[in-house]
């Protein structure tokens, strides 16, 4: 499986589309992100930009253990691909803060799960 990186930033409320390749086929989707202050952890929306539909809706962007889980496998159903978040900078901190996400943390597009 290929990973292709998502162009972030620590912008603190960004929308932008973008186009990934999931099973050979280019997807394009609407990504919105946003810190949550009180929380103190990003959240994603991914809209279809032809139809407007929400297709995922405050997803919380936390990498897990090993920066492995796959962020969209309860919502393999939609077969938009798989999402992970990994920890590039290997800083110490558990989570991507306001100040390094799209830096120390990005995130990787990739394949259906079990194609």
């Amino acid at each position: 499986m290929s990973l292709q990186k998502i162009p972030i930033s620590s912008e603190p409320n960004q929308s932008f589309k973008s186009t990934v390749t999931v099973d050979g086929i280019n997807i394009t989707l609407q990504f919105a992100l946003h810190y949550n202050d009180v929380a103190g952890y990003w959240v994603m929306g991914i809209t279809d930009p032809l139809t407007g539909l929400m297709l995922v809706d405050s997803l919380p962007l936390l990498p897990g253990p090993s920066n492995g889980p796959n962020l969209l496998s309860q919502h393999a159903h939609l077969r938009i691909g798989s999402m992970y978040l990994y920890n590039a900078g290997n800083v110490a901190v558990e989570y991507p803060t306001d100040k390094n996400m799209g830096t120390d943390f990005i995130l990787l597009w990739g394949d259906n799960p079990n194609g």
